[in-house]
């Protein structure tokens, strides 16, 4: 009798920040980043074991080294051009009109304007969306058919002059502006912010709270506004254009238009088998002893592993909050459905059946449907040149793909040649050997605005290393005008961290990071609170000999800190 089968993906354990996609022969339009800053969009393909080649909609290829690649997404949300709906909105005098060209929309809008409790004119460009999800776009430009003339994104109820809805918007004289209706027919509200055209936009829904952002360039995010209150499902997501004129028109163009569901930042489920390395292999358990564990994949049917490179076998994908106790360090045995850990040494597999030796219960047998994973030894940090995961939920370390025109293959120390067809890659990345953590290199200088100020894998509250939820492995804490400079001699390519304000912080209390090289500013973060997301920033350090990270209080704020989260650099 064997253990049924497992297909699964990525559990919400060892997920790094930081991952890119890459398809071959069933490629499809996807973002690439490079090391030295460049973005491009476009069909990434797989073309030799070394390099991929990216083309734009209509235009020509590019091929780049997979050194050079810090990220490439090809899950972004793209729209779907066969869904969009396009009308006008309140009693306007010219017909709005929009074309699309991929994730480029041209929108063209009259209407005075939108606010009070029914006076909203515009023309509106949507789709359906069902629960949480997010729209983002570009605004290019924006007809100059009066000062008060914009552009952006919105999430509506219904195509009603007085429905309730969010939007976020870019004016054609300067500034942004966020807007809300919360009930139907009531008051509109306003929030202000700076930006110029072109800019980005950002809008997400999570349940009934709606947040919007802007951007000067798809990366910073600054927070405009947040707001919850009920729109119900599924609501309308798309463009909107307003001339804030009757008798005139204003084009407007969006191009990165990407909407859809959010997605899910803990990573799916995974069922296989993890190895010492850190690789994570979904397959089918045939049988364990003490010798091996046999596994069974589509085109390695029955191979065996020995048993001395598991570090973990997981039978069923746990849930979220039990998740951790399979992180758990120094520790052996299974964790069990109903979430108890039990203790022990694991004895194998076999007629389906899990044994495992206790030192106070003597040996122990359960069924698989009873056990979540079983734990055997600790997991060693990974130090390959990539990383790569496929659509099952592997996740391999290489120093080197073998690329064929029918299949890819990479060479495994343990589990031998793993071989997948191209459209079975979901992402490959720039592995851990190309980066090396911040914390791991003694402070040129630190000035602590008080005793205690600054803190390596700590945070300088007492509170854990939590931002949005999500726990850092390691961090930096500094206390609200505190900063600390280390010295790079030129030696890196790239400085990557996660940025914000450790949960349990008073949200009242707000800071700002700010990052400098060699005395010149690289970075100036909004306003930050424990409630706000954490910033990812990705800044390049070459020849840049002294980084300094600084954390500024408000004006008028006293107290807080920051958190640098898992800082790393880039040879």
């Amino acid at each position: 009798m064997q253990i049924r089968k497992c297909k699964g993906s990525v559990t919400a354990f060892f997920i790094l920040y930081f991952a890119f996609c890459i398809l071959h022969s069933a490629a499809s339009a996807g973002v690439v980043r490079t090391f030295d800053g460049k973005l491009y969009e476009g069909e990434i393909r797989l073309e030799t074991s070394d390099t991929l080649s990216i083309t734009p909609k209509g235009g020509a290829a590019t091929k780049l080294a997979l050194d050079d690649v810090l990220l490439a997404d090809f899950r972004t949300v793209e729209v779907s051009p066969d869904r969009w709906t396009s009308r006008d909105i309140g009693p306007v005098t010219i017909p709005g009109v929009m074309r699309a060209q991929g994730t480029t929309i041209t929108v063209k809008g009259s209407g005075a304007g939108m606010g009070g409790t029914d006076k909203d004119e515009c023309h509106f460009a949507s789709q359906s969306l069902k629960g949480d999800g997010q729209i983002i776009a570009r605004v290019v430009s924006v007809g100059q058919s009066d000062r008060q003339a914009r552009a952006g994104i919105m999430i509506r109820a219904t195509f009603d002059r007085a429905s309730t809805y969010v939007g976020v918007a870019v004016l054609a004289g300067g500034g942004a502006v966020c807007t809300h209706r919360s009930r139907m027919g009531g008051d509109t509200r306003v929030a202000n912010s700076n930006a110029n055209v072109p800019t980005w936009l950002k809008l997400i829904r999570r349940g009934d709270n709606y947040t919007a952002f802007s951007s000067p360039d798809g990366e910073t995010w600054e927070q405009m506004a947040s707001e919850s209150f009920s729109i119900p499902q599924p609501a309308s997501v798309g463009l909107f254009v307003s001339a804030f004129r009757r008798d005139a028109a204003t084009t407007a163009v969006f191009d990165h238009v990407a909407m859809g569901p959010l997605k899910n930042e803990s990573g799916p489920a995974f069922k296989g088998i993890i190895l010492r390395d850190g690789t994570m292999l979904a397959c089918e358990i045939r049988s364990a002893n003490d010798s091996a564990v046999r596994i069974w994949r589509e085109r390695e049917q029955d191979v065996a592993v020995p048993v001395s490179e598991v570090s973990r076998i997981i039978l069923n994908s746990p849930p979220k909050e039990l998740a951790p106790a399979l992180q758990k360090s120094g520790r052996t045995g299974a964790l069990l459905k109903e979430g108890n850990f039990f203790e022990g040494t694991f004895g194998g597999i076999q007629d389906n059946r899990i044994r495992i030796s206790s030192v106070l219960f003597g040996v122990r047998s359960f069924e698989p449907w009873q056990v979540l994973g079983i734990v055997l030894r600790d997991v060693s940090a990974m130090t390959s040149r990539y990383e790569i995961r496929l659509t099952n939920g592997s996740r391999l370390p290489t120093d080197q793909l073998e690329w064929g025109k029918d299949a890819v293959t990479i060479n495994n120390s343990a589990a031998g040649k793993i071989r997948f067809q191209p459209w079975e890659f979901a992402e490959i990345r720039a592995g851990a050997s190309r980066f090396r953590p911040l914390q791991q290199i003694r402070p040129q200088n630190v000035r602590p605005a008080v005793p205690g100020g600054f803190a390596v894998n700590s945070t300088t509250v007492g509170l854990p290393m939590v931002l949005a939820g999500q726990p850092a492995e390691h961090g930096l804490g500094l206390a609200a005008g505190t900063s600390v400079s280390y010295g790079l001699e030129g030696a890196y390519r790239l400085a990557m961290a996660k940025l914000g304000v450790p949960e349990g912080i008073l949200p009242t209390v707000a800071i700002r990071f700010v990052i400098t090289g060699d005395d010149r500013e690289l970075y100036r973060g909004p306003l930050m609170t424990s409630l706000s997301d954490p910033a990812s920033v990705a800044l390049t350090v070459i020849g840049i000999k002294t980084l300094t990270f600084r954390v500024e209080p408000a004006a008028g704020s006293f107290g807080g800190a920051g958190l640098v989260a898992d800082p790393a650099l880039v040879k």
